[in-house]
């Protein structure tokens, strides 16, 4: 895929910016901050990461 076509998606470059680390934050609140959030101790919260 080009960067004409993805420009194309979201019209300037800063958008484009602004939806990637949009999407990062949220896999990353997905993945990290919640998959540990269960757990009782700071060590199982690093083991379980």
């Amino acid at each position: 895929m080009s960067k004409s076509v993805l420009f194309g998606y979201f019209g300037f470059k800063r958008e484009l910016q602004l939806a990637t680390v949009e999407e990062a934050d949220a896999l990353f609140a997905a993945q990290v901050i919640e998959s540990s959030s269960t757990a009782s101790t700071a060590l199982e919260r690093l083991r379980g990461w």
